[in-house]
């Protein structure tokens, strides 16, 4: 009786794990992550707890490059087409259509996602380490927190697409402006159009 006891128990923790391991690849890593992790950015709710940021320290720079922040205003919000220098990084106030396509674009972008429930806080640029290492984006909604990591020579190509996402004159700008410090091609961009903005 006890060995059936001892057998039946170790037959529950090995599925116990196996049923882990299947949650866990389900959205970072193994054959279904990338349909789920789309689903997941997909389903976020866009409000305005929800915001995408992105950073990336370029080798060979002796500055910190500061982080790009899309955060939602409503309709009539004076920040709504704006982008203050906050202690976030540069942050770019869009509309909910403007981040409903971005979540939509990044999910499609084809990078590569770890997915939490966990609602991570955006921290200050002081949180972030000074040095070279592949591009991170974060996505943050009420459903948790969405990263993506995305490496030198794909960083290019994975961001230029997301340009359709915005339509928000000021924060396109700004996302442009983002990629040509990142040794991008971003014909016809415009560097004077904000000449009040600053570094």
């Amino acid at each position: 009786m006890k060995e059936i006891f001892i057998m039946a128990l170790k037959t529950l923790v090995v599925g116990i794990i196996a049923l882990a391991f299947a949650m866990a690849a389900s959205v970072s890593g193994g054959p279904n992550a990338q349909p789920a992790v789309e689903a997941w950015l997909l389903g976020c709710p866009v409000d305005q707890a929800t915001a995408v940021r992105f950073f990336y320290n370029p080798e060979g720079t002796n500055y910190l490059h500061g982080p790009l922040v899309l955060r939602v205003v409503p309709a009539g919000d004076p920040r709504l087409n704006t982008a203050p220098m906050t202690n976030q990084g540069r942050t770019a106030y869009v509309s909910p259509a403007d981040m409903k396509g971005m979540l939509r674009a990044l999910a499609h972008s084809g990078a590569s996602w770890t997915v939490s429930s966990r609602v991570e806080p955006l921290g200050d640029i002081g949180s972030l380490i000074r040095e070279p290492f592949p591009l991170h984006i974060l996505a943050v909604c009420s459903r948790g927190t969405a990263r993506a990591k995305v490496y030198p020579p794909k960083i290019c190509s994975t961001l230029a697409p997301l340009d359709s996402a915005l339509k928000t004159p000021r924060a396109l700008w700004e996302f442009q402006l983002l990629r040509t410090g990142y040794k991008c091609n971003v014909p016809g961009f415009n560097w004077d159009l904000y000449p009040e903005r600053g570094p």
